[in-house]
């Protein structure tokens, strides 16, 4: 196997590690290589190169860098890639600026417990009258968060400019807590497009922007964290839709945390770290390395943590489940199970300030009760919070 392996390097013109006199500092350098044990071909395996950047790549941007990193999956004999890790040079690194502000920045309470955030839905056919009832019972309840919907941009029902006021103005009137709930915009678009939209929601007041980096590329997000106005307010909050095409092939294929670290080191505040699908043991692995690229420190910089946004299929039944196997300052987005609940039959009738409140006993529950917490929630007198179940397993 890592004769093969050592093959492939050699056809792509990298530096052997044998032959240190040759190499030159131009050279991608090959600094170990190892068969993989668990599969049961000849070719199979890890290994790590060092390829050489300049340092005035970091002007080029992240799309760049990843120009360089997946070259070699052109060449025709690689049959099989995966990208597992990707660590740039301190002094690459630098100049990436990172997230402006950092968890504290996004709430007062990231460090304290998982952040709750309510998605408009539904997506196709959001009714304006609607939408703002529900977003003024919710801020009335004190959530943490209310966030677009990532297909939801300027549709023609609720286009962006109106929304994104009216939005604005039903939390500022309706919030009693010392700190309001912030509203996240989706300003998901071609480039100018998303910069006029996120510069008119800093002038709305919104307290976030969302970003597909998926389909914009990564550094929209640098621009926008480094542009726009000298005091441009909103946090950044990237999402990854189209993320599984990527990370899911079985033959090429780059893990999740690296998207992960690149939307932190381009400046985004919050980073979607993907929905809560399959066991529980099967994320361990994936969320504690999704973690550590939000949370580790970086070689050679200052920059801030950023603050994960869990959701797809979250509901009040596994949500602080999947929060305590990432184990990091999170954001627990739902929208059609909170949809399901405000829509239901079941007695009593709950409204968005009820969904607030459920979230808050249910968060109490499992931080007293984490191995029992199902048997709490089901023997606990709540009516709301058993509605809310009730509603939940429909």
């Amino acid at each position: 196997g890592c004769e093969r392996l050592q093959h492939v390097i050699d056809e792509c013109d990298l530096a052997k590690l044998s032959d240190a006199k040759a190499r030159s500092p131009r050279q991608t350098e090959l600094l170990s290589i190892t068969d993989d044990q668990n599969s049961v071909d000849t070719i199979s395996g890890n290994c790590t190169l060092r390829m050489p950047i300049d340092d005035s790549a970091g002007q080029l941007g992240i799309s760049y860098i990843l120009a360089n990193v997946l070259y070699v999956s052109a060449y025709s004999f690689v049959r099989h890639l995966e990208i597992v890790g990707l660590e740039l040079a301190p002094s690459l690194s630098a100049k990436f600026p990172g997230p402006r502000f950092g968890p504290l920045a996004v709430h007062p309470e990231a460090h304290k417990r998982p952040l709750f955030g309510a998605i408009l839905k539904p997506r196709g056919a959001i009714n304006p009258q609607t939408a703002l009832r529900f977003i003024a019972e919710l801020a009335e309840g004190g959530i943490d968060f209310i966030v677009d919907d990532e297909l939801t941009v300027d549709p023609e029902s609720w286009p962006f400019r109106a929304r994104a006021q009216r939005i604005v103005e039903t939390i500022a009137k309706h919030s009693r807590a010392a700190t309001k709930p912030s509203y996240i915009a989706n300003v998901t678009a071609d480039y100018e497009s998303a910069l006029t939209l996120a510069q008119f929601a800093h002038e709305s007041g919104v307290g976030g922007v969302m970003v597909n980096a998926i389909t914009m590329g990564y550094d929209v997000i640098r621009t926008l964290s480094s542009r726009v106005t000298a005091d441009f307010k909103p946090f950044i909050m990237t999402n990854v839709i189209g993320r599984s095409m990527l990370t899911r092939p079985t033959d090429f294929r780059i893990a999740d945390h690296v998207f992960g670290l690149l939307a932190r080191l381009a400046g985004s505040e919050v980073v979607h770290v993907g929905a809560p699908a399959g066991t529980l043991e099967s994320k361990h692995n994936r969320f504690i390395n999704m973690r550590r690229s939000l949370q580790d420190a970086v070689p050679g910089t200052t920059i801030h943590t950023s603050v994960a946004a869990m959701s797809g299929g979250l509901d009040f039944r596994n949500c602080f489940a999947n929060y305590s196997v990432y184990g990091g300052p999170c954001i627990l987005t739902m929208g059609g199970s909170l949809l399901r609940i405000v829509n239901s039959s079941y007695r009593p009738k709950l409204t968005g300030g009820d969904l607030v409140e459920v979230f808050r006993k249910l968060w109490e529950l499992f931080e007293r009760h984490p191995k029992d917490y199902e048997h709490e929630v089901m023997n606990s007198r709540d009516p709301r919070l058993q509605a809310a179940i009730r509603a939940t397993r429909q």
